[in-house]
């Protein structure tokens, strides 16, 4: 749970949560097997609002996700690939 609460902490500093390196490195710190890191804006625009960002990082952060081998889904698609995983690798041979 410290880890979770670290990484939550750190994502709140307004420094990584704007800065395309900073949210690169998070994800990189985050990217390893049966592992969550969930990217959320409200809005994405030029001039977003102070829960939103722009284009270009959630460009950057969708690269740095896909470069560190991350799978990509959105919220409402998740828990069903988690469900077809565990029942993939629990059937055996």
């Amino acid at each position: 749970m410290g880890r979770v609460a670290k990484v939550r902490r750190n994502a709140r500093d307004s420094s990584c949560s704007t800065n395309p390196q900073a949210v690169a490195a998070l994800i990189k710190r985050s990217a390893k097997p049966r592992s969550w890191l969930i990217f959320f804006a409200h809005d994405v625009a030029d001039d977003p609002s102070s829960y939103g960002c722009t284009p270009a990082l959630f460009e950057s952060a969708l690269k740095s996700a896909n470069d560190a081998g991350c799978r990509v889904l959105p919220m409402r698609d998740a828990p069903g690939f988690i469900r077809f995983r565990d029942k993939v690798s629990n059937a055996g041979p």
